[in-house]
Formats: structure tokens, C-alpha cells, sequence
């Protein structure tokens, strides 16, 4: 028997209070299912006066950003301006190794590029200053001047320079920067109000994180509030901020998309990636988390179910997120039937 938006809010409701039990201060969870949409506030959304959680709470989304990026890729080859099996050096040249690889080896994380986060001069001024705004061509330099990682043919290893330099080369092919193109490739035609500027006072969750005094990216057992931690360093792939109702709203738009990725076997805490979605047994989508907050965004196989989750914890002290950790829940109970 298919469970019901009643029976699926139940099912996250109970999750999160086994997440709450572990430090996870609030959530917003969005389900649809045939279109019918549920959404709701789950704990608190800022712990210095204990205010709830409510449904028009913004967060960041971190590396859910990374749909809208697949979104705009995808528009801009059906529009021929770009094709996914080209070469990254014929837009990009200067990258190196460019001529190695295709924008297709990009989606699936295929090439050993090293994020700017692995650079170890880059993670002490981040940390030094998490709350600095990086310029992506600062991110850039830092990712791509490390070694490049030699990967066994037809392995992943997930990096967000991938999605940055697919980014780089919509913004190469048309002129256009990134923003205006992501605004009006995918964001406005979905009416989803998804921002790169940080989350509005009064209308946004504080965040939190477990992580190091000494070190604030790394996890860690200290809690501490993250909220104006700037996700910079993840340029386009993980900037957006927004509500749920945008996060829906970008699902439902995004469901062609999903549609067509090929299936995966594995959970979704061990997904595969195609086109920067990430793939797993029982649907499609994308997880993220930026200090502070973590998300996710997903359709289920069948393409009846689409689950939104934004949490202002970006990870418990094991280091998962409790976003995913809500979300893998639901697609359980989905491909159970119902049952609990």
C-alpha cells in the first residue's frame, strides 16, 4: 500500500525526534506525492529564544545547488549552444587537463579534480575566517592548482569544482554570466526564488554545526552556531539559499531531468552521478550541506514522490546530515510499500 502525505509527515516527524536527541535543532520537510503537496516545521529555528521552525524559513542548500547547474547545462544543449559530450578545453582551455576530459566526465565527477577546501592554504584562511567571501577566482586557482587525483576508469570521486567549471563553461558558450543564466534558464521558469546572497534576517534559521573549535570545517563534537559561515568557497555549486517552497518548486521542474538518469544500485548515502544529479536505488536527486545548514532534493523512481528537506544543522557529530538522514527515511517507507 502507497503511504499518504499524513503517513510520510509522520514517518519524518519521528525521524527528526531521533535526530533532535542528537543536537539537530529544526527542520522544514516538503513532500509531494502525484503533485499534492505537504509541508512542515519541525523543531526550532533559532535556539538563542527558541523560536519554532516555520514553513517560509529560508537556508542554504549547499550542494542541491549543484541541480540547478545540471538544469542550466542541460537547457543550453537543447538550445545546441553546448553538448554534453564535448571536450572541456573547447570551452575552457585553460584549465588544465582540459583536453582530457568531457563535460559528461564533469557530471559524473570523473576527473580528479581536487576542491579548494583540499588545499591546505586555502582551508587555513577559510578557517581563520569562515565568514569571508571568497571570489571564485580565488576558489578556482586553489582547486586547480593542487595535482590532479589519477581516478580507475569509470570511478567517481565527487568534487564541487566539477560543477563550478560546468558553470564557468555555460557562462564561456554564451556570454552570459552564470547568475543571469541560472535565473533565466531554470529559477524563473520554475518560480523558485533561490538566491546566492545570504539568507534575509527575520525571514531565515540561524545555523549550526558540529565541528572543531580549531578548525571550524572539519566535523567534529563542538557545537557551535554557523550562520554566518559564507559558502563562497563552493561557488556556484553550493550558494543558493531559499525556502521549501521554492525547493518544491524547483523538484517539479526538474522531473524530466531526473526522469531520464539511468538507475543506480546503491543507497542513498552511496550515490552514483550523472549530469551532477546524484543517483541511488530508489530515486534521484541531490544532498548538501555548507557549516550550518544541510538539504536535500529528490524524486523517487517512479516519479510520483519528490521529498524536500532543509535543516539548520549542516551535520550531526558522526558527520551525516540530518537533511539526508530524514530524506533516506522517506524513500524507505516509499519503496516499502508503507510499510513502517
Amino acid at each position: 500500500m502507497t503511504p499518504s502525505l499524513p503517513d510520510l509527515q509522520a514517518t519524518a516527524a519521528a525521524r527528526f525526534e531521533d535526530l533532535r536527541r542528537q543536537g539537530t535543532p529544526g527542520c522544514v520537510v516538503g513532500i509531494a506525492i502525484d503533485g499534492e503537496r505537504s509541508v512542515r516545521p519541525l523543531g526550532t529555528a533559532d535556539l538563542r529564544n527558541g523560536a519554532p521552525m516555520r514553513v517560509d524559513m529560508a537556508m542554504r542548500i549547499g550542494s542541491v545547488s549543484k541541480l540547478v547547474v545540471a538544469g542550466v547545462i542541460d537547457a543550453l544543449a537543447g538550445q545546441g549552444a553546448l553538448q554534453w559530450p564535448d571536450r572541456l578545453s573547447a570551452h575552457l582551455p585553460e584549465v588544465p587537463d582540459s583536453a582530457a576530459f568531457s563535460l559528461d566526465a564533469l557530471g559524473k565527477h570523473r576527473t580528479g579534480y581536487r576542491d579548494a577546501l583540499e588545499n591546505p592554504a586555502f582551508r587555513r584562511r577559510y578557517n581563520q575566517n569562515p565568514a569571508a567571501a571568497f571570489p571564485i577566482e580565488d576558489v578556482l586557482a586553489a582547486s586547480l592548482s593542487q595535482p590532479r587525483l589519477k581516478l580507475r576508469p569509470g570511478t567517481s570521486r565527487y568534487a564541487n569544482v566539477n560543477a563550478i567549471l560546468l558553470a564557468l563553461t555555460a557562462e564561456r558558450a554564451t556570454g552570459e554570466p552564470y547568475p543571469a543564466l541560472a535565473e533565466r534558464l531554470v529559477l524563473r521558469p520554475a518560480r523558485a526564488d533561490l538566491r546566492a546572497d545570504p539568507t534575509s534576517a527575520g525571514r531565515s534559521a540561524r545555523g549550526y554545526r558540529h565541528g572543531r573549535i580549531s578548525g571550524v570545517v572539519e566535523h567534529g563534537a563542538a557545537f557551535f552556531e554557523a550562520t554566518k559561515f559564507n559558502p563562497s568557497w563552493a561557488g556556484p555549486a553550493g550558494d543558493l539559499s531559499g525556502n521549501m517552497q521554492a525547493l518544491l518548486r524547483l523538484g517539479a521542474s526538474l522531473k524530466p531531468l531526473f526522469a531520464a538518469a539511468p538507475k543506480a544500485p546503491a543507497p542513498l548515502q552511496a550515490p552514483a552521478y550523472w549530469r551532477l544529479i546524484s543517483l541511488w536505488r530508489n530515486g534521484a536527486g541531490h544532498a548538501g550541506d555548507v557549516p550550518g545548514y544541510s538539504a536535500f532534493l529528490g524524486c523517487s523512481r517512479d516519479g510520483r514522490l519528490l521529498v524536500g528537506v532543509l535543516s539548520n544543522l549542516s551535520n550531526l557529530a558522526n558527520g551525516r546530515a540530518p537533511a539526508t538522514e530524514i530524506a533516506a527515511t522517506l524513500f524507505e517507507r516509499w519503496r516499502s510499500g508503507g510499510r513502517p
